[in-house]
């Protein structure tokens, strides 16, 4: 039955197509001819009331039209639950791998030299700094002058990492006094200190200045709680006199440069100053770093008087550039770059695009191959006959050869292109797909049932649109 809507459409249809001279006639042998050449009645001209009255009264000769109209509906049905479920189960989950690889490559990238980005850190004054009995803990114990038998060292600690649990660690660092303790829990949570790590004994051959301030901090409360033979565990270290003297040496060396960088984190925030030479954390420089230490009430009130991060941050580069060589970066020096805000937002503005640039350029090559490797182990890592997996690493080939590099724009659109070319055999999931992006972005909505409805409403139509052909009006 052919209702109004459909009757104005199709009359629409033929007008534009008699302004040419040619006409639309079903291809033979699709299942659109199928479905018409069932019908007997024909009104090359009428209203379109004569015409839905016609769609009415009309007869079948080869079989009902209604149905060979069912069979094409059901046939159509399960194509399309086909498509569904292998864009849902196939397509769309290695798509999503393939983002999930692509962001762990991303970590791994180490900064291009030339566009690196200063790293700022915000040292606050911790209650644990000026606490009396840590303060008075670190003065006792503290030796920056012991050597240490660091392979003493690492077996007293490799045997112990070997039996002792992480919650023995934790017990193993308390000292005692419920203040210390309470205050260093707080500093680690703010710190985001992974305690299970401190039994690591590599961990300790890390030179001294190479480490943090929580490290080392973490590092000495272990290493004085097994001095202490606080739980029996640490006993057959603690009563071994050669580890004993090489551990509590070790913790000597942590305890006098703690002290160090919180005196002079104190005496940092109390006259105000900006920045601390990162010498204090990390033994270089201010201008062989890429941290910028700064101290955090200092750091807010410059903010809180205009100040900003891109200027601050542009302020380390301007330094970096312009001091002249073998002067560092100080207090004074780095307050007098930071006087013209304009230029340092700048610089930074300058170095941040630069950056991106490189990043971009890195990408456009990389990605593809990131996206390739991972593929070809998902295949060969697969359940499927060695015939099969070959099929898809030789359509995986094809696809990256055809895609050599990433244009930078759509990244999930390149994967899509690149898996469908593997796990599918016709383009119509790939346009499915695509076509709910593009419903997605048009309408500006987060309604996937919506997107999806009119994408396949769009691929049906296209379909339908495939097994007509044009022929010349006689």
């Amino acid at each position: 039955m052919i209702n109004r809507r459909i009757a104005e459409n199709a009359i629409k249809i033929s007008e534009n197509f008699s302004f040419s001279n040619k006409y639309l006639s079903p291809k033979a042998g699709t299942p659109l001819s199928a479905a018409v050449s069932t019908i007997v009645g024909f009104q090359e001209k009428g209203t379109i009331d004569e015409i839905i009255s016609l769609s009415n009264s009309v007869n079948s000769t080869v079989g009902s039209y209604t149905e060979v109209e069912n069979d094409i509906k059901k046939n159509t049905a399960k194509i399309l639950s086909r498509m569904i479920f292998t864009a849902r189960n196939v397509v769309n989950p290695k798509i999503k791998e393939c983002m999930d690889e692509i962001e762990k490559w991303r970590t791994t990238q180490k900064d291009f030299q030339v566009g690196t980005l200063p790293i700022l850190k915000i040292i606050d004054v911790a209650p644990l700094f000026t606490d009396e009995s840590f303060n008075s803990m670190l003065a006792a114990n503290k030796d920056s002058n012991f050597v240490v038998n660091m392979n003493v060292v690492t077996e007293a600690l490799t045997m112990l990492s070997n039996v002792i649990s992480g919650e023995q660690v934790k017990a193993l660092m308390k000292t005692g006094s419920n203040g210390v303790d309470k205050k260093a829990e707080e500093y680690f949570n703010a710190e985001s200190m992974e305690l299970d790590s401190i039994k690591n004994p590599y961990n300790y051959t890390v030179p001294i200045l190479e480490k943090d301030l929580k490290e080392l901090i973490a590092g000495f409360l272990y290493l004085n709680g097994i001095c202490n033979g606080k739980i029996d565990v640490a006993l057959a270290v603690s009563e071994n006199p050669a580890m004993t003297a090489e551990i509590c040496g070790l913790r000597a060396n942590y305890a006098a440069r703690i002290h160090q960088i919180i005196n002079r984190i104190i005496a940092a925030s109390k006259v105000n100053d900006l920045i601390i030479p990162p010498g204090m954390f990390k033994g270089l420089s201010m201008r062989g770093s890429n941290t910028i230490y700064v101290i955090g009430t200092s750091y807010r009130d410059w903010l809180t008087k205009g100040g900003s991060v891109e200027a601050l941050l542009g302020g380390f580069i301007r330094a970096s550039r312009n001091l002249p060589l073998g002067s560092d970066i100080n207090e004074n020096n780095f307050r007098d770059f930071l006087s013209d805000p304009e230029k340092c937002v700048l610089a930074y503005n300058q170095l941040l695009q630069h950056r991106q640039a490189l990043q971009l350029t890195n990408e456009l090559t990389e990605i593809p191959r990131v996206v390739g490797e991972y593929l070809n182990r998902a295949i060969l890592k697969s359940d499927e006959e060695n015939n099969e997996q070959i099929k898809k690493i030789d359509r995986l080939l094809v696809a990256l050869k055809n895609r050599r590099y990433y244009n930078g724009a759509d990244l999930v659109s390149y994967i899509r292109d690149v898996v469908c070319d593997i796990y599918v055999e016709n383009d119509s999931v790939k346009r499915i797909l695509t076509d709910i992006d593009q419903v997605l972005k048009e309408s500006g909505k987060e309604d996937m049932n919506y997107s999806v409805y009119v994408a396949i409403s769009r691929l049906v139509g296209n379909w339908i649109a495939e097994q007509f052909e044009q022929l010349p009006t006689a």
